[in-house]
């Protein structure tokens, strides 16, 4: 007999525990024995095999933990697409960056090519934890003129309103820096642009938020991301993956796991 089918059958007997793959890592995952446990049926102890155990604190690796960055957006994002059955960890890493005792966070507020009038009111960033905000403006490419302005949300009604300008008579390219201060920095923030004499403006906006009101307790929400089996995933309706935690997931042969977050989040995706 085959030594290595005759190790598959003897690996199900009672009392033979050696190492299960053994002589099968140059085999597809998908030809590995899998480890079975049998229901008593009889004076033989034989019985149908149950569903294999993933459920420890640890797993098995052959080749290498390979891992990879996945940015997950507020609209859904194809996380995984797998061949076959295979475990993969997903780790959610964020944690708050901290330097000389001060916490802060960098989020991009818009990045795009505009010719008319706008503003970032649809992907807005949150500042309910912060005491003030510092602008980078990034601009590759410009023509005619433009004005910049914070906004901040009235959390009544929703309405947007202008805070302060923060650019003025942007004309060509190069980096834009301000610092707002506290002021107009309440729980919401967005930006709006204004076209003071026609052209085009290719650009970057960067909020660095400074100084967490509480050092070392950040909000969960905005990191948080949701995971689910296709693109019709919801923050929702999907499940959660907090910040600073990892979920593992053994994959089923030609399934997908799909992503979403209420705004950008960097991931990392590990296969076991």
């Amino acid at each position: 007999m085959n030594s290595k089918f005759s190790k598959v059958r003897a690996f199900g007997q009672q009392g033979y525990n050696p190492d299960p793959f053994q002589g099968y890592r140059d085999l597809s995952p998908d030809l590995w024995p899998r480890r079975v446990r049998y229901r008593p049926t009889g004076a033989e102890g034989e019985g149908l095999p149950s569903v294999p155990d993933y459920t420890g604190t640890s797993l098995f690796v052959g080749k290498g933990l390979l891992g990879r960055v996945v940015l997950v957006t507020t609209t859904p994002v194809l996380i995984i697409r797998s061949e076959y059955a295979w475990p993969y960890i997903i780790l959610n890493p964020y944690l708050p960056y901290s330097s000389g005792g001060t916490t802060y966070d960098t989020q991009q507020v818009y990045s795009g090519t505009e010719t008319a009038d706008g503003n970032s009111q649809a992907t807005p960033i949150s500042v309910d934890e912060y005491r003030n905000v510092h602008f980078f403006l990034d601009v590759t490419a410009c023509t005619g003129s433009w004005d910049f302005y914070a906004q901040v949300q009235d959390p009544a009604s929703s309405n947007w309103a202008d805070s302060q300008r923060i650019f003025t008579a942007v004309s060509s390219t190069g980096t834009y820096y301000a610092n707002v201060g506290t002021f107009g920095i309440a729980t919401q923030l967005a930006a709006r642009w204004e076209e003071m004499s026609a052209g085009s403006i290719t650009f970057t906006l960067t909020a660095v938020l400074k100084d967490v009101i509480s050092p070392g307790i950040l909000s969960t929400t905005d990191r948080t991301i949701f995971i689910g089996p296709n693109d019709a995933i919801s923050t929702e309706s999907a499940y959660p993956i907090l910040p600073g935690n990892e979920k593992m997931l053994v994959v089923g042969e030609n399934v997908e796991i799909w992503g979403v977050a209420y705004t950008n989040v960097l991931i990392r995706v590990f296969e076991v």
